[in-house]
């Protein structure tokens, strides 16, 4: 523990508040991060008990392997024709998610995947795996490379009762274009970097540095926390140190748990559970400062509980373009509040 002068930073934190005011923590967990569409994010919560919590972070993609080392693995299809449509499909992002929820590399849909006992579908291999089943399908099916690729789009039912389509005929002639211009490009996968700055329960300050990545079936997470409180007429400063591991075994679960340095040494993390999607998701954080997040998103409307502390707080709340804005109520400080994300 650091003690820091009685006349200390208090125009440092004046400064330090009126900045991170302007950029504007939401109810995005750190635990869910990864999952958001590559690009910078800004968050803004503020409550009428006085409590403000604001998160500037960057979602970004890093290089995992080459394509033409991945491809390997496909020897039931043209490796050329499966990395035209990686690239039609997802541009080699393992992420990628599409407005129909399909999922991963090769945009697959759960319930597709769950009726071929696929277990990942944002580890690549999985995902790969699961779109060669169906590929293989689909050729027994039809015989016919332009219907296997258009039904790969437009689904087997649809070109078995009407035919060809105009989008499958399109979608069929893209990935035959991206064939023909297909070469060896790095596959990417997510990575975050952010910092957050929060007052409440009379916490002068709290700022927390993360970051984290995905690699195949696990994600990494490093974040550190500085704490300034008030002490009789003395500012206190505390840190704290964690890094966690998450393994992700299938497409609606991830678990794991980490190691924290503080101060006074080393102790356990906590224990981290993620059931669900992106878009649909609880998270429940086991520790010193044990959390439970429930987020469901439809279309641009959103609804969240989360509970934290002495702390639980219910939002509901809708998308705009580039803006999402939220109210909310605490059920246990009597409070409401607003959220403000700008991406």
């Amino acid at each position: 523990m650091i003690m820091i002068k009685k006349n200390g930073p208090y125009i440092l934190i004046f400064f330090v508040l009126i900045f991170f005011q302007s950029i504007a923590s939401g109810f995005e967990n750190d635990f869910a991060k990864l999952f958001l569409k590559p690009r910078i994010y800004f968050d803004y919560f503020f409550d009428t008990a006085q409590s403000i919590d604001a998160d500037f972070f960057v979602v970004s993609k890093y290089s995992i392997m080459s394509s033409s080392e991945f491809l390997k693995a496909v020897w039931s299809q043209e490796r050329s024709m499966i990395g035209g449509q990686i690239d039609v499909e997802s541009d080699f992002y393992t992420h990628a998610i599409s407005s129909s929820k399909a999922l991963g590399l090769m945009q697959i849909k759960y319930q597709t995947a769950s009726d071929m006992h696929i277990e990942n579908l944002f580890d690549p291999y999985d995902n790969l795996k699961g779109a060669l089943e169906y590929h293989g399908y689909l050729r027994r099916l039809f015989n016919d490379e332009k219907k296997q690729i258009a039904a790969y789009h437009d689904g087997p039912g649809s070109i078995q009762r009407q035919g060809m389509s105009i989008t499958g005929d399109q979608y069929y002639n893209q990935v035959k274009s991206s064939q023909k211009k297909y070469k060896s490009i790095m596959l990417e996968s997510p990575s975050v970097f952010g910092v957050s700055i929060s007052f409440e329960n009379g916490t002068i300050l709290k700022t927390h540095f993360y970051n984290s990545a995905a690699y195949m079936k696990f994600e990494f997470y490093n974040y550190s926390d500085i704490y300034i409180n008030k002490k009789n007429d003395s500012f206190m400063l505390d840190y704290e140190l964690n890094s966690s591991v998450l393994y992700f075994p299938r497409t609606v679960i991830a678990f794991g748990t980490g190691l924290t340095f503080e101060d006074s040494g080393f102790k356990n993390g906590d224990y981290i559970l993620r059931l669900g999607f992106p878009w649909r998701s609880l998270i429940v954080r086991l520790g010193e400062e044990s959390s439970f997040t429930f987020k469901e998103e439809y279309k641009e409307f959103f609804y969240c509980l989360k509970l934290k502390n002495s702390s639980a707080i219910v939002a509901a709340g809708m998308k705009f373009n580039d803006f999402k804005v939220s109210v909310t109520f605490d059920l246990l400080k009597k409070s409401f509040g607003s959220y403000i994300s700008i991406f």
